[in-house]
């Protein structure tokens, strides 16, 4: 009775297997997008781009600026930094996914040589819980290792003073 009962659990797991396999409970992604055609009634246009405070501090940024910098925003870490070409493998995966959609909410670029000069960090009330302090943590030190200089400026301080002492290190 019990090889009995091990061969029907054997029989239903190797059902299971060839039902996953042919992409009947986890089809590929392949799949899922060709049968994906129509999006319609699932996305919204955000309103506004950025938060009140990351306006506020953008415009700062520009009245400041005196043509020598370039100003992004939202930029993906990825973007600014990347993971060393002699480190492979799954190695590379691992320490990839520690910059893979991740993003830095300002970037200060030289206008000539297009070199980075800068990562900006604006922080809110959300950095303040355990999860986001430990994502700001990791993009610290990621930025740090590349060599990247960070800012990080709280919201409620005085922007102006904040961008003027910014500006001022970059020369």
């Amino acid at each position: 009775m019990d090889s009995f009962i091990f061969l029907l659990f054997l029989l239903g797991f190797v059902f299971i297997l060839i039902k996953i396999f042919n992409g009947y409970i986890l089809p590929s992604i392949h799949s899922s997008i060709e049968e994906k055609e129509n999006f319609h009634g699932v996305f919204v246009k955000r309103l506004y781009f950025f938060t009140h405070s990351e306006r506020a501090f953008f415009d700062e940024l520009e009245r400041q600026n005196d043509g020598r910098y370039l100003i992004f925003s939202k930029v993906r870490l990825e973007d600014v930094v990347s993971v060393k070409n002699s480190i492979g493998g799954r190695k590379r995966k691992i320490e990839r996914n520690y910059i893979k959609s991740k993003h830095i909410d300002f970037l200060i670029v030289e206008r000539r040589s297009g070199s980075i000069l800068a990562a900006i960090e604006l922080n809110g009330i959300s950095h303040n819980r355990k999860l986001q302090r430990k994502y700001d943590q990791i993009k610290e030190q990621v930025l740090y290792d590349a060599g990247v200089s960070l800012f990080k400026i709280q919201i409620g301080e005085n922007f102006t003073e904040k961008v003027v002492d910014m500006y001022r290190s970059l020369i």
